[in-house]
């Protein structure tokens, strides 16, 4: 082979495995477009930071069974910095008591994954431009908020914390652990996760002295040298195993702020990415200082999302579901026996042939602006037979609901007429029918329904019950006369033959 065939043959065989490489991070960026949960919409609520080097963007999303809903993109190529704010209009409010949920996604590659990204809260001077100091290259383990570990002769960590995004506090999800302690990797920002064990969520404020600790490292070879890496101190630790973040799934993530107590906590993995029910998570909380993120007492700290990758990367995506002040909205669901008068509770028992009644309250609790326009993607539990459904208003008006496009799936798909505001502050939809006869003990499966705004999006499930068969009493005589209950209470008088059934 001549040396031009042999270099014209490493190059085609590079390419192929180039494209192979790209083929293979978009396929797994595509199947999370397509795959995508449903939310809102982010026109005028987050913006894509405003620094030269910033890569991350607001894109549509691509699951035929949503609507309008875009997810913020923050990495998906390495050696990259990524940052998405909230506007002016839709800064986090530190006096009032605050919740957001949204959803997640850090790519496929488990162990190979890197880096992840954070949820900042911040009043950097520089604002929509605020970024941690890099030098040439975009240092991984910064999470694009931490401080740049890259002066292998700094003693104390003053200078490093400068170099983060200032005031501010950060709650990281982070991927990829940087545990190098050897003098060789002194100045390459890789040392933040010493003594963590896994991939991990965790919180600190980036841009304060006491959040890192210099650690004093040295060689022998080729002469005497000693250097300094950073450790980072982790507050609020989640931990879990290579498949806890980057697993192929979204993730669901809801943070809660208690103003009065200046408590943040964050609750991870509360609902099931594939059914949408509510679930446990994990979940942690920690008490914010202020003064560390607001110090001029403005009540108001700019919010988002930050990321960065080093030599490797992952697919990094939100999408956000309820934004803090804009419209805050419960949804629950109530299954009641009518025939028996009584709620019934998760893992609860319904007789067949029983009077029923579910019921999906919505509620509107605030914000700046109506819950207009609600489309509810309704999942009804099997094994109930509706023949009537109806929405009522808080203002005491109602409307029908058309039962005949409820499909064989049980999915039925209703607009609400009127917006919920604080003049009209709840909507109750409601169906009322039998429960099914049945010949053996029947497993219902609770299910989660869907109700969506272009400016917010709740869900409410339906509780797991049992539904009995309807139990027929037999009573003979000494005569010979039978006597039938299929329902209600029956006195019998006179003397009782027992017999002892085995089990």
């Amino acid at each position: 082979m001549t040396y031009l065939k042999w270099v014209l043959t490493v190059l085609g065989l590079g390419t192929v495995l180039a494209t192979g490489m790209v083929a293979s991070a978009d396929a797994d960026y595509d199947q999370a477009l397509k795959t995508a949960p449903q939310g809102i919409s982010l026109d005028n609520i987050f913006v894509p930071g405003t620094t030269s080097n910033n890569q991350a963007s607001i894109v549509n999303t691509a699951n035929p069974d949503i609507t309008g809903t875009q997810a913020a993109k923050v990495n998906n190529g390495k050696k990259q910095f990524g940052a998405l704010w909230s506007t002016t209009d839709n800064h986090f409010d530190l006096t009032k008591n605050m919740k957001s949920s949204m959803w997640m996604y850090f790519g496929n590659t488990g162990k190979k994954a890197a880096d992840g990204m954070a949820l900042v809260f911040q009043n950097d001077t520089r604002g929509l431009a605020a970024t941690p100091t890099y030098g040439k290259t975009v240092s991984g383990e910064t999470l694009g908020v931490w401080g740049v570990d890259t002066d292998k002769k700094q003693t104390t960590p003053d200078k490093l914390a400068s170099t983060a995004i200032q005031n501010s506090w950060a709650l990281e999800f982070d991927t990829h652990l940087n545990t190098s302690t050897n003098y060789g990797n002194t100045g390459d920002a890789d040392s933040f996760d010493v003594g963590i064990s896994g991939p991990h969520i965790a919180s600190n404020y980036p841009g304060e002295v006491s959040t890192y600790e210099m650690v004093r490292t040295s060689t022998l070879l080729p002469i005497y040298s000693v250097g300094y890496y950073a450790t980072q101190t982790h507050a609020g630790t989640i931990t879990g195993d290579y498949t806890m973040l980057s697993n192929g799934a979204w993730h669901h993530l809801t943070i809660d702020w208690q103003a009065s107590t200046k408590q943040m906590t964050y609750t991870f993995d509360d609902k099931d990415p594939n059914t949408g029910k509510k679930q446990t998570g994990k979940s942690a909380s920690v008490t914010l200082d202020t003064t560390k993120i607001d110090p001029n007492n403005t009540g108001q700290v700019r919010w988002g999302f930050t990321g960065a990758t080093g030599d490797s990367y992952e697919n990094n995506l939100v999408i956000f579901e309820e934004i803090p002040g804009l419209v805050e909205v419960d949804a629950n669901a109530t299954l009641t026996d009518m025939t028996q008068n009584k709620v019934v509770d998760n893992d609860g028992i319904v007789k067949g042939g029983d009077k029923v009644r579910l019921d999906y309250q919505l509620s509107y609790e605030g914000g700046k602006q109506e819950w207009k326009d609600v489309v509810a993607q309704l999942k009804l539990p099997s094994k109930l037979s509706f023949t009537k459904g109806t929405i009522t208003y808080a203002d005491g008006t109602s409307t029908a609901v058309d039962l005949s496009g409820l499909d064989s799936e049980r999915e039925l798909t209703v607009k609400l007429a009127k917006a919920l505001s604080s003049n009209n502050q709840t909507a109750t939809i409601s169906f009322t029918g039998t429960a099914d006869e049945v010949t053996e003990p029947a497993s219902v499966t609770g299910l989660t329904s869907t109700f969506t705004a272009v400016n917010g999006v709740e869900t409410a499930s339906t509780v797991d019950f049992t539904l009995n068969p309807t139990q027929e009493v037999l009573l003979a005589s000494l005569n010979g006369t039978t006597f039938s209950a299929d329902d209600g209470d029956v006195t019998v008088k006179g003397r009782s033959l027992c017999q002892t059934v085995p089990t």
